[in-house]
């Protein structure tokens, strides 16, 4: 019951600060500090605190599964993150969107 309520508590205070980012996003100040090279917004993913995911970024692209395959495509192109590149967003992108964290492709359009 104890970790119920705060997992409902974690729930709602995510609830609010993805508003919050909204509004951010809304206004010109947009950063990449709190995303993944694939456009994941780590603040609000799961797996931060199901996996203590540190991010992609910070673990040079070794992340708790494995090794990720776009950070590495980023890395070998030199490039901030997925949005930069000329085949954005290319078909590896789409298939790992259509499966977790659809809003990826569309975070790394406003960046």
């Amino acid at each position: 019951m104890f970790m119920t309520k705060i997992y409902e508590d974690c729930k709602d205070i995510k609830n609010v600060l993805y508003l919050i980012k909204q509004i951010i996003i809304g206004s010109e100040y947009y950063n990449m500090a709190n995303y993944s090279i694939c456009g994941i917004d780590c603040d609000s993913c799961k797996f931060k605190i199901e996996q203590n995911c540190k991010g992609c970024k910070t673990v040079e692209g070794k992340v708790f599964w494995g090794e990720c395959d776009l950070y590495k495509c980023n890395s070998q192109k030199n490039q901030d993150h997925c949005g930069k590149c000329s085949q954005f967003p290319c078909d590896m992108l789409k298939e790992w969107a259509s499966s977790e964290n659809p809003e990826r492709i569309d975070n790394l359009r406003k960046l």
